[in-house]
């Protein structure tokens, strides 16, 4: 029996030894809270699902205004404001923000730089939400727009596009092959411009300008910001995540050459980018091009050559676009005689 207590003194003498560090708390990184698809006509739901084997729970007593069960929903038509209750149904084209409350699991914390800081990311049904810290817990809030809950499935897309060429300028002009979907031209974050955006492969992914000419041996990736029309949605085969966007993708350029491309992100409810990548070509034109003669109407005849009118302004510049991009004629006046200056 004695022997029995000594080795009982020993372990708790051990135990008292071993430092706290050892039994500190596992750190959360992140959170993720998933609700049914934000459909109009479908509930306002104040019980989101957590991953069961993640350590963190819902603040389910915290009791504040318009909270229930840890969950807060408010709706912005953009003529009001309100809190939503229970029974609560989206409706199109109103805006809501979604607040979430957690708190961690026994044995669980959440992670703090060493001056306290909170270092937590937050999603809602996998995107991007905001995280507060709170203190005795931490919120997660994230904000979207509903749509009409889709009755077609659009299973792939084709967009037109018009290949890189050397020497040309990108072109931020895109097309829809069919009337179930459409090129968002209004979204213009980042380098994206009419819905369009272009990255240079080889010089480390960086956005193309439209300032900025494509160079030779570049391989570009071609993203296009789409969206579906009304009554649409794209397709999502993805059980545990029902948003994330699986199409098959094509990309057309002027010729008709298809290039298979992919979805780099988007929402199956409401949004897609899609994106292909290819080598800028010689094309038609790519630089100079060859014109064998130009003739001009202006002011009371014609000038063809050398020969001109006095009334002819001193210097003139006229961009022949309708023959050849980017090429342009600088015209100088002497002594009534009119020469054309080398192609710029």
């Amino acid at each position: 029996m004695k022997k029995v207590i000594s080795i009982l003194l020993c372990a708790v003498m051990l135990l008292g030894i071993v430092p706290l560090t050892a039994f500190a708390a596992e750190e959360i990184t992140y959170v993720d809270c998933y609700f049914e698809k934000f459909y109009a006509g479908n509930s306002v739901s104040f019980y989101p699902e957590l991953r069961e084997e993640d350590g963190y729970q819902l603040d389910s007593s915290y009791v504040a205004e318009g909270v229930i069960n840890g969950v807060k929903w408010v709706k912005d038509s953009g003529t009001y404001t309100e809190r939503l209750g229970e029974g609560s149904v989206f409706e199109s084209d109103c805006w809501y923000t979604v607040t979430v409350y957690l708190i961690p699991k026994r044995g669980y914390e959440f992670r703090r730089s060493n001056g306290g800081e909170l270092q937590v990311s937050g999603y809602v049904n996998d995107r991007d939400a905001d995280v507060t810290d709170e203190f005795d817990r931490i919120s997660v809030t994230y904000t979207f727009l509903c749509f009409e809950k889709s009755t077609v499935d659009i299973l792939g897309v084709s967009v037109n596009i018009n290949a890189p060429v050397i020497g040309n300028h990108p072109s931020y002009v895109a097309s829809a092959n069919s009337d179930t979907y459409y090129v968002d031209t209004a979204f213009t974050d980042g380098g994206y411009h009419n819905g369009v955006m272009w990255v240079d492969v080889d010089n480390m992914y960086s956005f193309v300008q439209p300032e900025d000419v494509f160079q030779a041996n570049h391989t570009y990736r071609a993203v296009v910001s789409l969206k579906p029309a009304r009554g649409y949605s794209f397709a999502s085969n993805n059980v545990l995540n029902p948003d994330e966007v699986t199409l098959n993708v094509v990309f057309k350029d002027e010729s008709g050459n298809e290039l298979q491309g992919w979805v780099s992100g988007g929402e199956a409810s409401n949004w897609a980018s899609v994106a292909a990548e290819m080598q800028a070509g010689a094309g038609s034109p790519a630089g100079r091009t060859d014109i064998e003669k130009i003739e001009f109407n202006w002011g009371y005849g014609d000038i063809s050559g050398t020969s001109g009118y006095s009334n002819f302004p001193p210097k003139s510049s006229i961009s022949l676009d309708a023959l050849a991009p980017a090429i342009v004629l600088d015209i100088f006046q002497t002594d009534n005689t009119f020469s054309l200056g080398e192609l710029s």
